[in-house]
């Protein structure tokens, strides 16, 4: 049985595995920022770097719902250890791959579907053991220092990734993104997240994997203000990654290939997303 005397809990747990994920949304957003200079270069093309984050993003959509299904029967910490070390094992591959010369353009396809599958693990486990680790009136704090950690890596990591690449070169951002994999897998054998008690929602849901699965899907099917804000989320997200999808390429071609221009514009992004949610948690 695990010894929780020794490991932080409730808020001192939650800071701990926040600065973890924290660091490694660092390491990932340069390692993406890179290899995206990397495959704007070897082809010259936005559809390359569309199939990049096609890849990335597809698994998640398809196994997310299974994935919140088996999330509630599995360990949670355990989950997230392992959802990290799976993105590890594909950027080291990568890594690999590139020092060997050997790296091409569908290899980073292979990637992103690796690492897309351990994402579609990996946020379902997060958002339930926050849920375990904090009492209800800490969640709305915890989910503003999420959004803080997500938004300040976006204005981090292009400057730095952009930076960097001239001194250390892609593997060497690579090999600090390994790194950073290493902080979040550590802080979390170090915090104590607790089991979730079953409720009567839970009950209700409760069946086999298919069934638990689309239980979500009628549970907001059901509840047609629920249905409609999230039909509104659907369409801006898909309208907004139309654009930030070109416009890396678009930076790019018209700047010669500027890395550091195109680190600047999309920290000047992250920064408006971040003075957002610091308006919305005023």
């Amino acid at each position: 049985m695990e010894d929780t005397r020794v490991r932080p809990s409730g808020v001192k747990a939650f800071g701990v595995v926040w600065f973890g994920q924290m660091v490694s949304l660092l390491g990932t957003g340069m390692a993406q920022f890179a290899l995206t200079i990397w495959a704007w270069e070897v082809t010259g093309r936005a559809t390359a770097l569309a199939l990049v984050g096609f890849f990335n993003f597809a698994p998640m959509i398809a196994v997310t719902p299974f994935a919140g299904a088996l999330v509630d029967r599995w360990n949670r910490r355990l989950t997230m250890m392992l959802s990290d070390l799976l993105a590890a094992v594909a950027t080291g591959g990568v890594l690999a791959l590139f020092l060997m010369g050997r790296l091409e353009i569908w290899h980073l396809y292979v990637a992103g579907l690796v690492t897309g599958v351990g994402q579609a693990f990996q946020w379902p486990a997060y958002s339930a053991a926050i849920s375990t680790m904090l009492r209800k009136e800490d969640y709305a704090r915890a989910n503003g220092l999420l959004s803080v950690a997500e938004a300040g890596s976006g204005i981090l990591a292009p400057l730095l990734a952009g930076a960097l690449l001239g001194l250390i070169g892609i593997a060497g951002v690579l090999a600090l993104d390994l790194l950073t994999f290493l902080v979040a897998i550590g802080a979390l054998l170090v915090v104590h997240i607790p089991s979730p008690r079953r409720t009567a929602v839970g009950q209700a849901a409760g069946g086999g994997l298919l069934r638990e699965a689309f239980y979500g899907f009628r549970y907001i099917w059901e509840r047609r203000p629920l249905l409609g804000l999230q039909l509104v989320f659907f369409a801006m997200n898909l309208v907004g990654s139309l654009g930030f999808t070109l416009l890396p390429a678009m930076v790019l071609a018209r700047t010669g290939n500027d890395e550091l221009t195109l680190g600047a514009v999309q920290s000047a992004g992250a920064v408006g997303g971040l003075v957002a949610v610091s308006y919305t948690h005023l």
